[in-house]
């Protein structure tokens, strides 16, 4: 009778008019929970928004925009009368914003003109194409904010040619009867240059770009490149979901939440960036908990000093989270760093962007992840995280810079026949205020740490006379140190 009362309730509530924006509406409960046979308690508990509670959205008339049975939320427009309704009742737990989606990239240059030479070569990208692999049949997910003329695209041409596309969704517009058209802004192009990273190919140049060019996907539009306002946060949860119930393995997202909105209102605050905070991080790890492995841009504010972390939703624990390197192998500046309140490495991996922004690094790893799905489609999230952060350059030291740093293909392809490989690449050593190391290499990438995770500054050291002086940085606990052969960690007595 406790729901009955609730509707009864809202029927005698009025509604007052003033101006509207959109909210989350989470309920406290999924309410009565109906027995149905051969279904387990929490199956039944998450299939659904209980029904009960929409009707008393629609006997209030508040327009429900929509759904998430993950987060047991409705998303609406709503005035400020109607918030003070909501937040009353007792089967309402929330009532929160929706903030605006970002992109977290943009073109460096002409995509003619990217030379693509150095990201194979520092992911030893040719190991997977000696070994045959293309991610073939795997399906992946991409949400982004256009595709436009995705279909006239040479880069992408095969994947037409070779009918790979099973669905395109527009959640911005879901009246978009012709989803590869009608462009109003370059980001609206952006979708297609963070594809071509998964699965381009240059016939023209007889070049294979993206690791995974012969996988089939799922295509959703989900912000609109042309605002930076309070848009739809909930069409990134909407499409996570709707890949779910596609059988979407693989989901890519280089688009991300944190802040330089239009309105300042609505930015996040970089302490949000906890893991459990904010819907679309807590939609990304429902959505990861669910099986699903989930690619996310680090995000591009590591050198804004009003954030310099990883946006949303990169700090969820079970997303596979992407910075950046440059020419170097250093962390970008641009790239978003760890919240130093996390228990867990953030971003797992990083690597070279072939343009200014994390947006192009995530699809790289996605495309490693399609052809290790293909090597070996038994695996799941779990082992592929652990195989990927295996086979990095920092492993199994990691920072907050970045994660565990350059996967490595060739290492990638070994720990999937044989998880348990040791590559003996790893050392431990001790020193008071220098240590001389001899090796082969021109050079070494030095990561000097107040502790075992955070980084206080990243340096390159050439080598003098064949060897390499490593020397104390003030307030350095540890020093990792990256070799050709071998990775160091040097604990500062």
């Amino acid at each position: 009778m406790k729901h009955l009362i609730v509707i009864i309730g809202l029927l005698l509530c009025g509604k007052h008019s003033n101006s509207q924006q959109k909210y989350w509406v989470e309920f406290r409960d999924r309410g009565e929970t109906p027995k149905v046979k051969g279904y387990t308690l929490k199956e039944t508990q998450e299939g659904q928004v209980y029904q009960p509670y929409l009707d008393s959205l629609q006997c209030l008339k508040i327009e429900v925009i929509n759904t998430s049975k993950w987060l047991n939320s409705v998303s609406s427009k709503l005035t400020d009368s109607d918030i003070k309704l909501l937040q009353c009742k007792s089967f309402v737990k929330s009532v929160s914003p929706v903030h605006a989606l970002k992109s977290v990239g943009r073109l460096a240059h002409s995509p003619r003109d990217i030379n693509y030479g150095f990201l194979f070569n520092q992911i030893n990208s040719s190991a997977f194409k000696k070994a045959g692999l293309s991610g073939k049949n795997v399906v992946i997910g991409i949400m982004d904010t256009g595709f436009a003329d995705a279909d006239e695209d040479q880069i992408l041409r095969h994947v037409f040619d070779n009918d790979k596309v099973r669905e395109a969704k527009d959640f911005v517009d879901p009246s978009n009867n012709n989803f590869y058209k009608g462009m109003n802004s370059p980001a609206e192009r952006h979708g297609v240059y963070v594809w071509r990273m998964i699965a381009g190919k240059d016939s023209q140049h007889k070049e294979t770009i993206g690791l995974s060019s012969d996988a089939v996907f799922y295509l959703a539009r989900t912000d609109n490149g042309g605002k930076e306002s309070r848009i739809e946060e909930d069409n990134w949860i909407s499409a996570l979901e709707w890949f779910h119930s596609k059988g979407v393995k693989i989901v890519n997202s280089s688009i991300a939440y944190s802040l330089d909105f239009d309105n300042s209102k609505e930015n996040h605050n970089a302490l949000e960036m906890d893991g459990k905070t904010t819907a679309i991080t807590r939609a990304a790890q429902a959505a990861a908990e669910k099986g699903l492995i989930i690619i996310v841009a680090a995000g591009n504010d590591g050198d804004n000093k009003k954030w310099r972390v990883i946006s949303a939703p990169a700090d969820a624990q079970n997303v596979i989270s992407v910075g950046s390197t440059d020419e170097h192998n250093l962390r970008s500046s641009y790239s978003g760093i760890g919240t130093p309140s996390l228990s867990y490495i953030k971003p797992n991996v990083s690597c070279y962007s072939v343009a200014i922004g994390t947006s192009f690094t995530a699809p790289v790893i996605t495309g490693i992840i399609g052809a290790m799905l293909e090597r070996d489609p038994s695996l799941d999230l779990a082992k592929i995280a652990s195989i990927l952060e295996a086979s990095s350059s920092l492993y199994p030291f990691p920072n907050d810079f970045m994660g565990y740093g350059v996967p490595d293909c060739e290492r990638i392809l070994k720990l999937i026949e044989d998880p348990n490989h040791d590559f003996k690449r790893s050392e431990i050593k001790e020193a008071e205020k220098s240590i001389v190391l001899e090796d082969d290499d021109v050079d070494a990438i030095a990561f000097h740490k107040k502790d075992k995770q955070h980084v206080i500054k990243q340096v390159v050291i050439n080598r003098a006379d064949g060897k390499l002086t490593i020397s104390r940085l003030s307030k350095a606990i540890y020093t990792t140190v990256i070799l050709k052969n071998k990775v160091i960690e040097i604990h500062w007595k």
